[in-house]
């Protein structure tokens, strides 16, 4: 065991054996008075060794560190430790600065920031943003404190034909906080009041940060240094909004890319700043992995050169044994994150699975989530799992339902809070309760023009939807008839004890013909007010596929078998056309409301009763 390791064992020892939060220097006394050290180890300060690999694991491995900190130099163990008894010590960094940043109102756009991601058709949020004159200057250290205004940053990617350069970033710096401590390609900063002048009253300064971003952070050869004092090589590539956490929320980035000359010296560029290691050229010939870099570079490798980008779904196993069946895996992830399908594609491969918001649903006595009462639900189960003893109550109520199903393997989806998942474990003793946490790129996990998309054929015109949104294909599926105002509605059927309500997308569409009709996609609706599951009848599914942004086009306003207002874009894949529809617009208000009664209705339930075999001997 090396030295590292053996500090880490004796503390999970020591704080599991005692129960409590303790300070480092208690840790390693009691550690070393149960014989837990071995002989050789040597150290004049090994209390501050001790806290040395406690608060290195905290920071490496972050939410999946097994220590957390109850106080400053107080740690515990994250699986006993209550949510509220968490402490989040504050990162060393740079000191504050006095830097005045360009910000923008949030609100002053409308939905023009409603995409997460990378846009590439850029122009007119461009001109609303940066020619409008609705940028202003703000104290950096005041405009990190609210999301009512947007920090812009320059962004700047530095390529040499088709290759990129590359780094990581330091974490004594000042540029945004999500760029640190990461693989990159992005250079550049907060766009400042320095950066404005006579020249740049068209852009807000954004061009003249990215050249002195560039100045400062590399050796620049003199050509370089004399190309960006004209601008030259610059080129505004897109605009990155990314509202998946609140750093994110606080920021906008011009994505800018930058073309060097043909100085040799680029050949082994040279940093300007320390906080810039790892210097080097990604490109076609280089192996890369998406998932070494942060999430922003992740977004212009995916959008800019698609090509270079061969990364696959991942999997890292840490602990293997709980894993051994008999077993409840907790499946845990951000929202967004793409644990839902997991849960789905684990259920399939026969876990059973307990939805804990079902299960929350029942200790409150009222109906699961359905599209109507959504918000009111979620702040129910938010009030219960807050009120004393809510945590322990639920991690009773799955352990019982575990116990209830008898499986092997039994998977539990939608646990937020470690103290229920603490209960869970010490209620189910030494039966193994592993964690899964799942994590994916928000723009992926919520679809978007470079996203992938399930493709399918409905008289013999080929259609799809985000792969996200669809979460499973049925094939002959028996369709259980029920009597609707709804054309559109062409019955139920019950898909593992949950009511799924069945789409005729032909007549939806009014058009005419039978067709195959042999699949059912299975596939979620609406917007995040208003959703529900439903499963959409076709005529055959034809697989998954990914579209670059060069394929996919506005739809036009007229011609189109589908109201163009249902319709996201257009892919040309060959001298095919495909629809892409938007699973958000798909339905009126008028129509969910059809189908949420369906969903919620007793006429469902009692029509699959009656069409339900009766077994032997049943009256």
């Amino acid at each position: 065991m090396s030295r590292s390791s053996e500090f880490i064992w004796a503390a999970e020892e020591t704080l599991r054996k005692f129960g409590r939060p303790m300070s480092a220097r208690q840790i390693y006394s009691a550690a070393r008075d149960a014989g837990l050290f071995s002989d050789s180890l040597q150290g004049k300060t090994p209390e501050q060794t001790m806290k040395s690999k406690l608060s290195t694991h905290i920071l490496r491995h972050g939410d999946l560190s097994k220590f957390v900190r109850t106080a400053p130099g107080r740690f515990y163990l994250r699986e006993l430790a209550l949510h509220d008894e968490i402490y989040e010590a504050p990162r060393w960094g740079p000191p504050p600065t006095q830097e005045i940043v360009t910000v923008f109102p949030r609100d002053a756009i409308g939905g023009e920031l409603s995409f997460q991601g990378l846009a590439l058709d850029y122009e007119d949020l461009y001109v609303s943003l940066f020619k409008s004159g609705i940028c202003a200057g703000l104290p950096r250290t005041q405009a990190e404190l609210t999301e009512d205004y947007k920090q812009v940053i320059a962004y700047v990617l530095v390529r040499r034909g088709s290759n990129f350069l590359a780094y990581r970033r330091g974490v004594y710096n000042r540029t945004a906080d999500m760029l640190r401590g990461a693989d990159c390609i992005g250079f550049g900063g907060h766009v400042s009041e320095d950066d404005h002048s006579l020249l740049s009253t068209d852009d807000a300064g954004i061009l003249e940060a990215a050249s002195r971003e560039l100045s400062e952070e590399l050796k620049l050869p003199e050509a370089d240094l004399e190309r960006l004092k004209r601008h030259e090589g610059l080129r505004v590539a897109g605009i990155i909004n990314d509202d998946s956490s609140s750093v994110g929320r606080r920021h906008l980035a011009v994505v800018i890319e930058y073309q060097v000359s043909d100085d040799p010296s680029w050949d082994s560029p040279v940093r300007g700043e320390e906080s810039i290691t790892k210097l080097r050229w990604v490109g076609p010939d280089a192996e890369l992995n998406l998932d070494d870099f942060e999430y922003w570079s992740q977004l212009c490798f995916r959008a800019l050169a698609p090509e270079l980008v061969r990364v696959l779904p991942s999997l890292k196993v840490r602990r293997r044994a709980p894993f051994r069946p008999p077993h409840v895996l907790c499946v845990i992830g951000q929202i967004g994150s793409g644990k839902t399908e997991v849960a789905q594609a684990l259920n399939r491969l026969g876990y059973q699975a307990i939805n804990s918001g079902e299960v929350v649903a029942q200790l409150l006595k009222r109906p699961h989530v359905k599209p109507s009462t959504r918000l009111e639900f979620q702040a129910a189960a938010h009030s219960f799992i807050a009120s004393p003893g809510g945590p322990e109550r639920l991690a009773m109520a799955i352990s019982a339902r575990a116990d209830e199903l008898g499986a092997d393997r039994v998977l539990v989806d939608g646990i937020r809070q470690p103290a229920t998942l603490a209960h869970l474990r010490s209620l189910r003793g030494r039966r193994r309760v592993p964690l899964l946490y799942v994590a994916a790129a928000p723009d992926t996990a919520r679809g978007g023009a470079t996203g992938q998309y399930l493709l399918f054929e409905l008289a013999g015109e080929h259609y799809a939807f985000d792969v996200v949104r669809a979460k499973e294909v049925l094939e002959d599926v028996s369709i259980t008839p029920l009597p609707t105002k709804a054309p559109f509605l062409s019955g139920v059927i019950n898909l593992r004890g949950s009511i799924i309500p069945i789409i005729d997308l032909r007549t939806k569409f009014e058009i005419s013909g039978r067709g195959g009709r042999g699949s059912v996609i299975v596939i979620e609706i609406g917007d995040k007010d208003r959703q529900a599951i439903v499963g959409a009848l076709v005529d055959s599914v034809k697989g998954v596929t990914r579209f670059g942004p060069d394929e996919l086009e506005a739809p036009p306003k007229f011609g189109m078998r589908v109201d163009s207002a249902l319709i996201k874009a257009i892919a040309k894949r060959d001298e095919l056309f495909i629809t892409v529809l938007d699973s958000d617009r798909l339905f009126s208000e008028k129509e969910l409301s059809q189908v949420a009664a369906v969903e919620s209705g007793p006429a469902a339930a009692e029509a699959l009763a009656k069409a339900r075999p009766k077994a032997e001997g049943e009256a």
